[in-house]
This record gives C-alpha cells, structure tokens and sequence, in this order.
C-alpha cells in the first residue's frame, strides 16, 4: 500500500533536501552510440547551452554534503571527460558519511590509473555499459569498434582497483537481445554485481536512426523470462529492470505529494524527469535548497504538469508530436523557474497559460 498523500508531503516538509540527486556532469560523448536517449556529444551547446562551470559544480558538490543528499550520481554524456572537476567534487561529497556517490561510464576513459583514482577519492559504485557478450554486437550499437574490448577491460579495472559495487548497464535491441544470459555471465565473471536493464528509449538518436534497432513485445516477454531464471541462476548478483512510464505515472497520479529525486541537466537546467522537456530552475539562479524550500518536492502535484504527464503512458508517446507535450532533446525544453515565476503563487488556469506560453515561445 502506498503512502497517502498527505503523508507524503509532511515527508517533504520535513526532509531538508532531495534523497537522490544526477547530474549531466557533461554533455559531450566520446561515443556516438546509435541509441543514445539524450543525443550525447550531437546537439552542441548552441541548441542545449553552455555547461555548467567548475565553480558551479564545486558549489553543488558543497551543497550535496551540507543538505546530507543520501545518493548522487555523476551521469553524462561521458562524466570521465572532465574527470578534473569529478575528482573535485567526489573529495567533498564523499567526505559525509551519508552520501554514496556513484558514476556511470561507456568504460573508454576507464583506465586502472583512473579507477583507482575515483576509488580513492570516495566513489561508491561505478557503472560500465555492456550490450552484447562479443564486439559485434556492442561495438555495432555503441558506433565504434573495439568499444566491446573496452568495456571489458574497464570493468575489470573497476574490481581490481577495490570496488565492491559495479554495475553493469545493458541496451537491449532487436539485435542483442538474445545473449542477455551470455553478457550476465561475462559481467559476473569480471566481478559485476549489479545487472540494470530497461527497455530501448524512443527518445534522441534511436528515433532519428534505424527503426529496425528496437525489440519486439515478444523479444521483451523473452528477456523478462530470462531475467526471472537468471535471479535463481545467480543469487548473489541484483537484477533490475527500469520501467521509464513508472516515475511518470506514480509522481503525476499515484504520489504527487512527495518527489525524492532532482535530475540536473548539463548546462545546469533542473528537470522534472530525465525524460521530459519541463525545466523548472537552474542550479545558477537559486541553489538546491532553496527550490526545496520553495515546495520542488511538490512540483508534480501542479495541475499543468499532471495533465502533460497523462499524455505519456506508453514508451511510443515520448517522440509523439501530436500531444501538448513538446519533444525532449530537440531544443525545445519548456522553461519555467520555480522561484522565479513562484509557481506555487500562481492559481492552476495562471501556471497552464505559462506553460503554454513557454511552450509556443
């Protein structure tokens, strides 16, 4: 049974901070993999905007301790290509014994100097993405040959520099879907103890690619069954399968009360989803507490929200352009500011015409 609402917001209320914070720490990719959801190192920063500087996120770094944020997580893009700042920002996140932060990597830049050095510096987990048990098929979905050899390598830098906690991050498509069991036992083997699985994104460069790339229902009720035996097949190893509809549907309808996460895009912009196009503040402007204080852990329960959201309850309605709910990823955000535009000021009608205004701007 889920909490009620009520109890949900007095949550909100009480809590001085978010319990999961992600950051693009960059937009820019050393892959062009052919499904990337949020089109890394393809759209440059004259569509998505400068990224955030590295006093900026030495200040969020410093925020994430003070407000005892329990997760964070370096997200990209490729978050190794500005390793500097990473290592920065790991030395005082991890110096509160509340926060675990984590990292997630194509592996390329994983060298056994830097995973030592990100082990060192307090990085609790790190992922490694590996979508297929031979070079053909993960080098053809990440776009680049020798990206397979890469990946393993990285993975085994991670377990021999001392973590405990690797994951591994696997894409399914038409093509690779078939050795989801041979790519859980290479990954075991090289030490990962954590499988994540969720199904391909009809989001970014997946959509503007090879339509041929995603899985049929059947293939998906396939893996589901594999996914089921291979929990029995290696106890000791975490499986989990993302659903991208569930937050939406569960923060819109379900909990609106109570949100726990903040998704932080690369130039800073604060989103209500890593999948939707509304912005509702910049880490620039105001800082995370302060659009905490100002109710951003009640942003789902605005009306104009909770109606675009009941657009999207089926992976399809992400690139759909024929509902009031603009595309993500192809410049054309809906921007609105918490604080700024007090939006928890304004009455329903007032906060919908803005939305729409911004929408249309």
């Amino acid at each position: 049974m889920f909490p009620s609402t009520e109890a949900m917001r007095n949550m909100g209320r009480i809590m001085r901070g978010p319990e999961h914070v992600a950051i693009d720490i960059t937009n820019r990719c050393n892959l062009r993999c052919l499904h990337c959801y949020n089109r890394s190192g393809v759209l440059d920063e004259s569509i998505r905007g400068p990224e955030i500087s590295d006093e900026i996120g030495m200040a969020l770094a410093s925020e994430i301790r003070e407000l005892e944020v329990p997760s964070f997580c370096f997200c990209g893009g490729e978050p190794l290509l500005r390793l500097a700042l990473v290592i920065r920002m790991l030395q005082v996140i991890a110096s509160s014994p509340i926060t675990t932060p984590s990292l997630v990597t194509n592996g390329l830049l994983l060298s056994a100097y830097n995973a030592k050095l990100l082990k060192d510096n307090g990085l609790g987990m790190i992922q490694v993405s590996l979508d297929g048990a031979t070079p053909m098929s993960h080098d053809r979905l990440r776009n680049q040959a020798g990206a397979h050899a890469k990946a393993v390598l990285a993975i085994t830098h991670a377990r021999q520099a001392g973590f405990k906690k690797i994951a591994i991050a696997f894409s399914p498509t038409a093509f690779n879907i078939v050795e989801f069991p041979q790519v859980v036992r290479l990954a075991t083997d090289l030490g990962a103890t954590l499988i994540r699985v969720q199904p391909l994104m009809r989001l970014g460069t997946a959509v503007h690619g090879d339509a041929d790339l995603f899985p049929s229902q059947q293939d998906y009720l396939s893996l589901a069954r594999s996914i089921k035996q291979l929990r029995n097949d290696y106890p000791d190893v975490s499986f989990e399968w993302g659903d991208p509809i569930d937050h939406i549907i569960r923060f819109s309808s379900v909990l609106p009360g109570f949100v726990p996460y903040i998704d932080i895009k690369s130039t800073g912009d604060i989103g209500i989803s890593s999948y939707l196009p509304i912005i509702i503040g910049n880490i620039r402007r105001h800082s995370i507490g302060d659009y905490w204080r100002h109710g951003l852990w009640r942003i789902w329960s605005i009306k104009v929200i909770q109606e675009m959201a009941s657009f999207i309850y089926a992976d399809e309605h992400f690139s759909r352009r024929d509902i009031p709910v603009p595309v993500i990823f192809e410049g054309s955000n809906v921007i609105m500011d918490l604080i700024d535009d007090r939006l928890f000021e304004r009455g329903d009608a007032e906060v919908g015409a803005l939305y729409r205004e911004r929408m249309s701007a």
